[in-house]
């Protein structure tokens, strides 16, 4: 009997964790000096590159403050929050980041994402080149357990 209430609550706990998948398969980058937002980045952006295919899939565990990467079907990293910030059905998650080519460098990104919309960015600031990157999915499917 034991057993059974410790499998129900392990099931119960598993259901209710809000979790989103995040499927992007064509983004497009926007460039802006300094240090910006995301929406002033989209805003006014000082360059736009061209759209790029990709196939990265995110898993953003919203009760574990977690958010598991894959790079083309490669798992890439686990990195936990420092912050969820919900505004109307936009959500956006902080957390630092290192470059993917091994410098080392460390800096602060800022994914927002919004189930309702199929909308998700992916914003930083580089020291080193002095510019904000906001990477927009043109391509992207969210799907969700969040109410």
């Amino acid at each position: 009997m034991k057993k059974l209430v410790f499998v129900a609550l392990v099931i119960s706990t598993v259901a209710s964790s809000q979790v989103v998948t995040i499927k992007v398969t064509e983004t497009q980058p926007f460039f802006k000096k300094n240090k910006n937002t995301c929406e002033a980045v989209i805003a006014s952006p000082d360059s736009i590159g061209l759209v790029e295919l990709t196939a990265s899939y995110y898993i953003i565990d919203l009760d574990c403050k977690t958010s598991t990467f894959y790079d083309n079907g490669v798992f890439v990293s686990i990195l936990k929050f420092k912050s969820i910030t919900t505004i109307g059905d936009d959500i956006c998650i902080t957390f630092s980041d290192r470059d993917k080519y091994g410098s080392g460098t460390r800096f602060t990104t800022i994914i927002c994402f919004n189930i309702k919309l199929n909308m998700f960015t992916y914003t930083y600031y580089s020291k080193l080149e002095n510019l904000t990157k906001t990477i927009v999915a043109t391509s992207v499917i969210l799907t969700s357990n969040i109410d």
